[in-house]
Protein backbone atom coordinates (compact mmCIF):
# COMPACT_ATOMS: atom_id res chain seq x y z
CA UNK A 1 0.00 0.00 0.00
CA UNK A 2 3.11 2.16 0.98
CA UNK A 3 4.03 1.91 -2.70
CA UNK A 4 1.10 2.38 -4.00
CA UNK A 5 0.44 5.65 -2.32
CA UNK A 6 3.66 6.74 -3.44
CA UNK A 7 3.15 5.54 -7.37
CA UNK A 8 0.36 7.82 -7.06
CA UNK A 9 1.56 11.13 -4.93
CA UNK A 10 4.50 10.18 -7.91
CA UNK A 11 2.07 10.86 -10.14
CA UNK A 12 0.42 13.76 -9.02
CA UNK A 13 3.63 15.33 -8.29
CA UNK A 14 4.94 14.81 -12.05
CA UNK A 15 1.32 16.21 -13.25
CA UNK A 16 1.93 19.35 -10.91
CA UNK A 17 5.63 19.78 -12.49
CA UNK A 18 4.55 19.75 -15.65
CA UNK A 19 1.57 22.27 -14.83
CA UNK A 20 4.42 24.68 -13.06
CA UNK A 21 6.48 24.11 -16.33
CA UNK A 22 4.03 25.65 -18.30
CA UNK A 23 3.86 28.19 -16.49
CA UNK A 24 6.96 29.15 -16.15
CA UNK A 25 7.62 28.99 -19.58
CA UNK A 26 4.82 31.17 -20.48
CA UNK A 27 6.10 33.76 -17.77
CA UNK A 28 9.13 33.86 -19.08
CA UNK A 29 7.88 34.24 -22.92
CA UNK A 30 5.93 36.94 -21.48
CA UNK A 31 8.89 38.06 -19.99
CA UNK A 32 11.16 38.23 -22.72
CA UNK A 33 8.24 40.12 -25.18
CA UNK A 34 7.94 42.90 -22.62
CA UNK A 35 11.58 43.45 -22.20
CA UNK A 36 13.74 42.34 -25.33
CA UNK A 37 14.90 45.97 -26.12
CA UNK A 38 14.65 48.29 -23.41
CA UNK A 39 16.51 46.43 -20.38
CA UNK A 40 19.44 48.37 -20.58
CA UNK A 41 17.70 51.41 -20.65
CA UNK A 42 15.59 49.64 -17.82
CA UNK A 43 18.66 48.82 -15.39
CA UNK A 44 20.59 52.10 -16.19
CA UNK A 45 18.52 54.79 -15.01
CA UNK A 46 20.56 57.05 -14.28
CA UNK A 47 22.19 57.40 -17.59
CA UNK A 48 18.86 57.87 -18.89
CA UNK A 49 18.08 60.74 -17.15
CA UNK A 50 22.18 62.20 -17.85
CA UNK A 51 21.57 61.85 -21.29
CA UNK A 52 17.75 63.74 -20.90
CA UNK A 53 19.90 66.87 -19.66
CA UNK A 54 22.11 66.91 -22.14
CA UNK A 55 19.76 66.77 -24.65
CA UNK A 56 18.17 69.57 -23.24
CA UNK A 57 21.35 71.21 -23.24
CA UNK A 58 21.65 70.64 -26.79
CA UNK A 59 17.95 71.86 -27.53
CA UNK A 60 18.97 75.23 -26.06
CA UNK A 61 21.99 75.60 -27.76
CA UNK A 62 20.50 74.94 -30.80
CA UNK A 63 18.92 78.21 -30.12
CA UNK A 64 22.42 79.73 -29.76
CA UNK A 65 23.73 78.44 -32.77
CA UNK A 66 21.13 79.97 -34.73
CA UNK A 67 21.70 83.43 -33.15
CA UNK A 68 25.54 82.71 -33.89
CA UNK A 69 24.77 82.29 -37.39
CA UNK A 70 22.72 85.65 -37.73
CA UNK A 71 25.29 87.62 -36.04
CA UNK A 72 27.77 86.51 -38.31
CA UNK A 73 25.06 87.65 -41.36
CA UNK A 74 25.23 90.87 -39.48
CA UNK A 75 29.33 91.46 -39.45
CA UNK A 76 29.12 90.91 -43.14
CA UNK A 77 26.73 93.26 -43.75
CA UNK A 78 25.73 95.79 -41.29
CA UNK A 79 28.16 97.91 -41.49
CA UNK A 80 28.86 97.98 -44.82
CA UNK A 81 24.65 99.02 -44.84
CA UNK A 82 25.20 101.53 -42.37
CA UNK A 83 28.31 103.35 -42.98
CA UNK A 84 29.15 102.88 -46.94
CA UNK A 85 26.25 103.34 -48.76
CA UNK A 86 25.13 107.07 -49.64
CA UNK A 87 24.04 109.77 -48.05
CA UNK A 88 27.21 110.38 -46.10
CA UNK A 89 26.42 112.26 -42.93
CA UNK A 90 29.79 111.08 -40.79
CA UNK A 91 33.36 111.85 -42.29
CA UNK A 92 35.41 109.56 -43.44
CA UNK A 93 36.97 109.25 -40.57
CA UNK A 94 33.78 109.40 -38.25
CA UNK A 95 32.50 106.44 -40.81
CA UNK A 96 35.40 104.07 -39.76
CA UNK A 97 35.35 104.71 -36.28
CA UNK A 98 31.98 103.72 -35.78
CA UNK A 99 32.21 100.75 -38.55
CA UNK A 100 34.92 99.18 -36.36
CA UNK A 101 33.28 99.84 -33.28
CA UNK A 102 30.17 97.83 -34.46
CA UNK A 103 32.57 95.05 -35.92
CA UNK A 104 34.42 94.59 -32.37
CA UNK A 105 30.63 94.64 -30.79
CA UNK A 106 29.16 91.85 -32.78
CA UNK A 107 32.66 89.97 -32.74
CA UNK A 108 32.62 90.07 -28.95
CA UNK A 109 28.74 88.52 -28.60
CA UNK A 110 29.75 86.13 -31.17
CA UNK A 111 32.67 84.73 -28.77
CA UNK A 112 30.46 84.42 -25.57
CA UNK A 113 28.20 81.57 -27.66
CA UNK A 114 28.71 77.79 -28.06
CA UNK A 115 31.71 77.45 -30.89
CA UNK A 116 29.33 76.22 -34.04
CA UNK A 117 31.83 73.04 -34.43
CA UNK A 118 30.88 71.64 -31.00
CA UNK A 119 27.29 71.67 -31.45
CA UNK A 120 25.41 67.84 -32.25
CA UNK A 121 23.82 68.01 -35.90
CA UNK A 122 20.39 67.37 -34.81
CA UNK A 123 17.32 69.00 -35.66
CA UNK A 124 15.19 70.89 -32.66
CA UNK A 125 12.15 68.08 -33.60
CA UNK A 126 14.07 65.37 -33.44
CA UNK A 127 15.38 66.33 -30.11
CA UNK A 128 12.42 66.55 -28.81
CA UNK A 129 11.10 63.15 -29.34
CA UNK A 130 13.92 61.12 -28.42
CA UNK A 131 13.75 63.30 -24.61
CA UNK A 132 9.96 61.84 -24.81
CA UNK A 133 10.88 58.43 -25.25
CA UNK A 134 13.44 58.72 -22.56
CA UNK A 135 11.13 60.34 -20.26
CA UNK A 136 9.19 57.60 -19.58
CA UNK A 137 11.93 55.20 -18.33
CA UNK A 138 12.36 57.61 -15.73
CA UNK A 139 9.17 56.84 -14.30
CA UNK A 140 9.03 54.20 -11.54
CA UNK A 141 5.74 52.74 -12.67
CA UNK A 142 6.91 51.83 -16.01
CA UNK A 143 9.63 50.07 -14.00
CA UNK A 144 7.46 48.31 -11.28
CA UNK A 145 5.23 47.12 -14.28
CA UNK A 146 7.95 45.65 -15.67
CA UNK A 147 9.54 43.73 -12.64
CA UNK A 148 5.91 42.27 -11.27
CA UNK A 149 6.22 39.69 -12.97
CA UNK A 150 9.94 38.67 -11.05
CA UNK A 151 8.21 37.45 -7.86
CA UNK A 152 5.69 35.18 -9.66
CA UNK A 153 8.60 33.27 -11.87
CA UNK A 154 10.73 32.73 -8.93
CA UNK A 155 7.46 31.63 -6.77
CA UNK A 156 7.42 29.42 -9.23
CA UNK A 157 11.28 28.05 -9.64
CA UNK A 158 10.90 27.58 -5.54
CA UNK A 159 7.51 25.15 -6.06
CA UNK A 160 9.89 23.28 -8.92
CA UNK A 161 12.77 22.43 -6.48
CA UNK A 162 10.53 21.11 -3.75
CA UNK A 163 8.75 18.93 -6.20
CA UNK A 164 12.13 17.47 -7.44
CA UNK A 165 12.98 17.06 -3.72
CA UNK A 166 9.61 15.07 -3.32
CA UNK A 167 10.08 13.01 -6.28
CA UNK A 168 13.76 11.96 -6.11
CA UNK A 169 12.47 10.52 -2.03
CA UNK A 170 9.65 8.83 -4.06
CA UNK A 171 12.08 7.38 -6.48
CA UNK A 172 13.74 5.00 -3.72
CA UNK A 173 11.07 2.64 -3.96
CA UNK A 174 12.14 -0.99 -4.83
CA UNK A 175 11.64 -2.67 -7.71
CA UNK A 176 9.28 -4.66 -5.93
CA UNK A 177 6.89 -2.46 -4.83
CA UNK A 178 7.59 -0.25 -8.36
CA UNK A 179 5.99 -3.21 -10.09
CA UNK A 180 3.03 -3.83 -8.26
CA UNK A 181 2.14 -0.55 -9.01
CA UNK A 182 2.56 -0.67 -12.50
CA UNK A 183 0.22 -3.57 -12.62
CA UNK A 184 -1.64 -1.97 -10.35
CA UNK A 185 -1.86 0.80 -13.22
CA UNK A 186 -2.77 -1.42 -16.00
CA UNK A 187 -5.77 -2.58 -14.16
CA UNK A 188 -6.89 0.66 -13.45
CA UNK A 189 -6.25 1.44 -17.68
CA UNK A 190 -8.64 -1.80 -18.01
CA UNK A 191 -11.02 -0.25 -15.95
CA UNK A 192 -11.02 3.04 -17.41
CA UNK A 193 -11.70 1.45 -20.69
CA UNK A 194 -14.47 -0.85 -19.57
CA UNK A 195 -16.19 2.21 -17.67
CA UNK A 196 -15.08 4.28 -21.42
CA UNK A 197 -17.08 1.41 -22.82
CA UNK A 198 -20.40 1.35 -19.98
CA UNK A 199 -20.70 5.29 -20.64
CA UNK A 200 -20.40 4.43 -24.18
CA UNK A 201 -23.87 1.94 -24.16
CA UNK A 202 -25.20 4.39 -21.13
CA UNK A 203 -25.25 7.30 -23.53
CA UNK A 204 -26.93 4.70 -26.40
CA UNK A 205 -29.35 3.67 -23.79
CA UNK A 206 -30.07 7.13 -23.20
CA UNK A 207 -30.53 8.23 -26.52
CA UNK A 208 -32.96 5.45 -27.05
CA UNK A 209 -35.11 6.42 -24.24
CA UNK A 210 -34.95 9.82 -25.49
CA UNK A 211 -36.85 8.72 -28.69
CA UNK A 212 -39.23 6.41 -26.85
CA UNK A 213 -40.43 9.44 -24.74
CA UNK A 214 -40.68 11.60 -27.52
CA UNK A 215 -42.45 9.03 -29.42
CA UNK A 216 -44.58 8.16 -26.53
CA UNK A 217 -45.16 12.22 -26.23
CA UNK A 218 -46.88 12.13 -29.29
CA UNK A 219 -48.94 9.21 -28.07
CA UNK A 220 -49.75 11.06 -24.71
CA UNK A 221 -51.05 13.97 -26.93
CA UNK A 222 -53.07 12.28 -29.70
CA UNK A 223 -54.80 10.69 -26.36
CA UNK A 224 -54.76 13.97 -24.55
CA UNK A 225 -57.14 15.59 -27.91
CA UNK A 226 -59.15 12.63 -28.00
CA UNK A 227 -59.94 13.13 -24.05
CA UNK A 228 -60.85 16.50 -24.60
CA UNK A 229 -63.19 15.37 -27.36
CA UNK A 230 -64.84 12.93 -25.65
CA UNK A 231 -65.12 15.44 -22.93
CA UNK A 232 -66.53 18.67 -24.84
CA UNK A 233 -69.12 15.97 -25.91
CA UNK A 234 -70.15 15.32 -22.51
CA UNK A 235 -69.52 18.73 -20.85
CA UNK A 236 -71.87 19.80 -23.88
CA UNK A 237 -74.13 16.92 -22.62
CA UNK A 238 -73.77 18.13 -18.85
CA UNK A 239 -74.64 21.60 -19.70
CA UNK A 240 -77.78 20.65 -21.46
CA UNK A 241 -79.03 18.30 -19.13
CA UNK A 242 -78.22 21.45 -16.36
CA UNK A 243 -80.23 23.89 -19.16
CA UNK A 244 -82.76 21.38 -19.09
CA UNK A 245 -82.68 20.95 -15.24
CA UNK A 246 -82.17 24.88 -14.71
CA UNK A 247 -85.28 25.28 -16.91
CA UNK A 248 -87.87 22.89 -14.79
CA UNK A 249 -86.58 24.36 -11.44
CA UNK A 250 -87.78 28.22 -12.51
CA UNK A 251 -90.65 26.94 -14.22
CA UNK A 252 -91.15 25.20 -10.86
CA UNK A 253 -89.96 28.36 -8.97
CA UNK A 254 -92.31 30.63 -11.33
CA UNK A 255 -94.89 28.70 -10.09
CA UNK A 256 -94.50 28.22 -6.61
CA UNK A 257 -94.04 32.06 -6.29
CA UNK A 258 -97.57 32.62 -8.75
CA UNK A 259 -98.96 30.56 -6.87
CA UNK A 260 -98.00 32.10 -3.65
CA UNK A 261 -98.43 35.52 -4.58
CA UNK A 262 -102.04 34.13 -5.51
CA UNK A 263 -102.76 32.43 -2.29
CA UNK A 264 -101.32 35.92 -0.51
CA UNK A 265 -103.61 38.37 -2.50
CA UNK A 266 -106.54 36.05 -2.41
CA UNK A 267 -106.53 36.22 1.58
CA UNK A 268 -105.71 39.97 1.30
CA UNK A 269 -109.27 40.61 -1.02
CA UNK A 270 -110.90 38.42 1.70
CA UNK A 271 -110.12 40.27 3.95
CA UNK A 272 -110.76 43.72 3.43
CA UNK A 273 -113.85 43.26 1.06
CA UNK A 274 -116.23 42.49 4.13
CA UNK A 275 -114.60 45.65 5.83
CA UNK A 276 -116.19 47.89 3.08
CA UNK A 277 -119.23 45.83 1.97
CA UNK A 278 -121.34 45.03 5.14
CA UNK A 279 -124.75 45.72 3.69
CA UNK A 280 -125.27 42.04 2.23
CA UNK A 281 -123.49 38.35 2.34
CA UNK A 282 -124.37 37.88 -1.37
CA UNK A 283 -120.58 37.47 -1.75
CA UNK A 284 -119.01 35.13 -0.05
CA UNK A 285 -115.70 34.17 -1.05
CA UNK A 286 -113.67 35.71 -4.09
CA UNK A 287 -110.93 32.78 -5.51
CA UNK A 288 -108.31 34.14 -7.53
CA UNK A 289 -107.73 32.00 -10.48
CA UNK A 290 -104.12 31.41 -12.15
CA UNK A 291 -104.46 33.72 -14.87
CA UNK A 292 -105.40 36.09 -11.59
CA UNK A 293 -109.00 36.29 -12.42
CA UNK A 294 -111.86 36.89 -9.99
CA UNK A 295 -114.01 34.59 -9.32
CA UNK A 296 -117.27 35.34 -7.00
CA UNK A 297 -119.14 32.63 -5.04
CA UNK A 298 -121.92 32.09 -2.44
CA UNK A 299 -122.23 30.36 0.65
CA UNK A 300 -122.33 27.04 -1.76
CA UNK A 301 -119.32 27.86 -3.76
CA UNK A 302 -121.51 28.49 -6.25
CA UNK A 303 -119.72 31.51 -9.12
CA UNK A 304 -121.85 34.43 -9.25
CA UNK A 305 -121.78 36.34 -12.35
CA UNK A 306 -120.44 39.86 -12.54
CA UNK A 307 -123.48 41.11 -14.46
CA UNK A 308 -125.13 40.14 -11.54
CA UNK A 309 -124.17 42.89 -9.67
CA UNK A 310 -124.77 46.47 -8.82
CA UNK A 311 -121.96 49.23 -10.03
CA UNK A 312 -121.80 50.59 -6.41
CA UNK A 313 -120.76 46.29 -5.63
CA UNK A 314 -118.57 46.36 -8.42
CA UNK A 315 -116.72 49.39 -7.54
CA UNK A 316 -116.19 48.00 -4.17
CA UNK A 317 -114.66 44.88 -5.86
CA UNK A 318 -112.08 46.93 -7.90
CA UNK A 319 -111.54 49.03 -4.55
CA UNK A 320 -111.00 45.98 -2.50
CA UNK A 321 -108.49 44.37 -5.32
CA UNK A 322 -106.17 47.49 -4.95
CA UNK A 323 -105.81 47.42 -1.18
CA UNK A 324 -105.18 44.08 -1.79
CA UNK A 325 -102.72 44.38 -3.81
CA UNK A 326 -100.95 47.08 -2.30
CA UNK A 327 -100.66 45.29 0.92
CA UNK A 328 -99.32 42.02 -0.83
CA UNK A 329 -96.87 44.30 -2.86
CA UNK A 330 -95.41 45.81 0.50
CA UNK A 331 -94.49 49.17 -1.54
CA UNK A 332 -95.76 52.17 -0.51
CA UNK A 333 -96.94 54.36 -3.73
CA UNK A 334 -98.76 57.80 -3.87
CA UNK A 335 -102.73 56.54 -4.94
CA UNK A 336 -105.07 59.36 -6.58
CA UNK A 337 -108.83 58.35 -6.47
CA UNK A 338 -110.93 60.30 -8.77
CA UNK A 339 -114.99 60.31 -8.37
CA UNK A 340 -114.31 58.37 -4.93
CA UNK A 341 -117.82 57.88 -4.07
CA UNK A 342 -120.04 57.80 -7.19
CA UNK A 343 -122.23 55.37 -7.63
CA UNK A 344 -121.79 53.85 -3.73
CA UNK A 345 -124.91 54.30 -1.64
CA UNK A 346 -124.11 56.12 2.17
CA UNK A 347 -123.80 53.30 3.90
CA UNK A 348 -120.50 51.87 1.97
CA UNK A 349 -119.63 55.63 1.08
CA UNK A 350 -119.26 55.45 5.68
CA UNK A 351 -117.23 52.19 5.12
CA UNK A 352 -114.42 53.87 2.46
CA UNK A 353 -113.98 57.42 4.37
CA UNK A 354 -113.53 55.80 7.66
CA UNK A 355 -111.41 52.52 6.88
CA UNK A 356 -109.87 52.64 3.31
CA UNK A 357 -108.78 56.34 2.55
CA UNK A 358 -107.43 56.83 5.53
CA UNK A 359 -105.50 53.27 5.60
CA UNK A 360 -104.29 53.06 1.97
CA UNK A 361 -101.56 54.89 1.89
CA UNK A 362 -99.30 57.63 3.12
CA UNK A 363 -100.14 60.32 0.23
CA UNK A 364 -103.49 59.56 -0.78
CA UNK A 365 -105.12 62.43 -3.90
CA UNK A 366 -109.15 62.30 -3.98
CA UNK A 367 -110.73 64.36 -6.14
CA UNK A 368 -114.39 64.14 -5.06
CA UNK A 369 -117.04 66.91 -6.64
CA UNK A 370 -118.77 69.27 -4.63
CA UNK A 371 -122.38 66.55 -4.87
CA UNK A 372 -120.45 63.49 -3.71
CA UNK A 373 -118.86 65.12 -0.89
CA UNK A 374 -120.93 66.99 1.76
CA UNK A 375 -120.35 68.12 5.48
CA UNK A 376 -120.84 65.02 7.48
CA UNK A 377 -118.63 63.58 5.15
CA UNK A 378 -116.22 66.03 5.13
CA UNK A 379 -116.14 65.78 8.88
CA UNK A 380 -115.35 62.02 8.56
CA UNK A 381 -112.17 62.77 6.48
CA UNK A 382 -110.50 66.16 8.30
CA UNK A 383 -108.79 64.63 10.82
CA UNK A 384 -106.77 63.11 8.05
CA UNK A 385 -106.76 66.07 5.62
CA UNK A 386 -103.21 67.89 5.38
CA UNK A 387 -104.25 70.37 2.59
CA UNK A 388 -106.97 71.29 0.55
CA UNK A 389 -107.49 72.89 -3.31
CA UNK A 390 -110.13 74.09 -5.15
CA UNK A 391 -109.82 73.25 -8.82
CA UNK A 392 -112.32 75.33 -10.69
CA UNK A 393 -112.91 75.58 -14.35
CA UNK A 394 -115.40 77.93 -15.42
CA UNK A 395 -114.61 78.32 -18.88
CA UNK A 396 -114.08 74.93 -19.43
CA UNK A 397 -110.36 75.16 -21.53
CA UNK A 398 -108.02 76.07 -18.36
CA UNK A 399 -108.45 75.15 -14.14
CA UNK A 400 -107.84 78.09 -11.27
CA UNK A 401 -106.24 76.29 -8.48
CA UNK A 402 -106.26 77.58 -5.08
CA UNK A 403 -105.47 76.39 -1.71
CA UNK A 404 -108.56 76.89 0.27
CA UNK A 405 -110.87 74.55 2.30
CA UNK A 406 -114.41 73.14 1.15
CA UNK A 407 -116.30 73.80 4.13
Amino acid sequence: MQAFRSQRDEVLLKREQQQLEEQRAQLETKIAETLPRDIPLLANIKLVKSTLAQLSELLDTQSHTQEHQLLKELITSLPNELFDKPPYPLDEQQRHFYQDRLVQLLHKRISNLIPLETVLRLEPSRIKSIMGQLQRYTLEEVLQERINDLPSLQKIKTQLKKIDEKLETISSLSVDERTRYQQHKVEQKKYQNELINKKADFKKLQSEMKRLETEMSHKKLTITQQQKQVELNAQTRKKLDIANSLRDFFTQLKDRLKDKQKQQIEQAINHYFPILMTAHNMISHIRVTSDFELRYENAQGQVLGINNFSSGMKQLAATTLLWALKEVSGKNIPLIIDTPLARIDREHQDNLLRQYYPKIGKQVIILPTNSELDERKYEQLKPYIYKEYCLSNSQGDSTDIKEQAIF
